[in-house]
C-alpha cells in the first residue's frame, strides 16, 4: 500500500567525482586510472560541465612526466 509523506526526498549525488573539492578555486593535479576513470578528454569535457553549473570556467593542462600523464585543473569563477 503507499505510504503518504511529509515532504519530497532529495535526490542522491550521482557524482562520481568530488568535483566541489576540485572546483575549489586551487590548483589539482589528478592522476588518469586512480583520480578518475576513462579518456582525459572526456574527463575534461566533465569538468567543463561541471564549473558552468558553478557559473565558472575551468582551466586543464595535460602533460606527460616520466611517472605517466597527469591532468591539471583549476576552477575560476564568472
Amino acid at each position: 500500500m503507499a505510504t503518504k509523506i511529509d515532504a519530497f526526498p532529495e535526490a542522491p549525488s550521482q557524482n562520481v567525482y568530488p568535483w566541489d573539492e576540485w572546483l575549489d578555486g586551487d590548483v589539482w593535479e589528478l592522476v588518469p586510472g586512480k583520480d578518475f576513470k576513462g579518456k582525459p578528454a572526456t574527463f575534461r569535457a566533465s569538468a567543463v560541465a561541471q564549473a558552468a553549473r558553478r557559473n565558472g570556467k575551468v582551466r586543464t593542462q595535460k602533460i606527460r612526466t616520466k611517472d605517466g600523464d597527469r591532468i591539471y585543473l583549476q576552477f575560476h569563477s564568472g
